[in-house]
């Protein structure tokens, strides 16, 4: 499946809905967004764009 990075967004709220974990391993910055390159709990890699930058270990 692939999901494009700008239709994801970073979440703490245990109440959003279809979510996933995953763990941030680097936020660059480029330009007015983040590109968040994060780890799922299987180990696939996702790539997000968010304005917000996560913390690196969490997500």
């Amino acid at each position: 499946m692939r999901i494009r990075p700008e239709e994801v967004s970073v979440t703490d709220s245990a109440s959003a809905v279809n979510t996933f974990e995953a763990v941030a391993r680097s936020t660059p910055y480029h330009g007015r967004d983040f590109t968040v390159q994060a780890e799922l709990p299987d180990g696939a890699a996702l790539s997000v764009r968010t304005p917000v930058r996560p913390e690196t270990g969490t997500c």
